[in-house]
């Protein structure tokens, strides 16, 4: 059995992965307050504490509320790499049109456009 957290130790493992209480309550779509309950209440469902465990660094592309706004220019970067290399695979690029109803012709498009925002935004040189 895992061993639960004290207040003082989840609020410590948050912080280690470089949250605030204030960007936490944001990203697990709670209040400030109502989060502050959860961290100081020692007897808390042990669902929490799995939680505080799994987090993800700020604006990782692994976090499951990933923005723009909280994306550091590496993750954008290897998300532009990612999506120009998944839609210029014609395999890829035609199940993915077969999945969304799009004709072949606006996987092609959006190519064009991925292209022209990876040049136009410099990303090259940050990838």
């Amino acid at each position: 059995m895992v061993q639960r957290l004290s207040p003082k130790e989840f609020k410590l493992e948050y912080q280690r992965r470089g949250w605030t209480g204030k960007d936490l309550a944001v990203h697990w779509g709670k209040h400030q307050v109502s989060l502050s309950k959860i961290v100081n209440d020692p007897e808390r469902p042990a669902h929490w504490d799995d939680a505080v465990r799994g987090l993800s660094a700020p604006g990782s592309v692994n976090s499951t509320q990933a923005t723009p706004g909280r994306l550091d220019q590496k993750n954008l970067c290897e998300l532009m790499v990612v999506l120009l290399f998944v839609l210029t695979d014609e395999v890829a690029a035609k199940r993915i049109a077969a999945e969304m109803g799009f004709p072949s012709s606006r996987i092609q498009g959006l190519v064009s456009i991925a292209e022209h925002l990876f040049s136009a935004l410099d990303f090259k040189k940050n990838a």
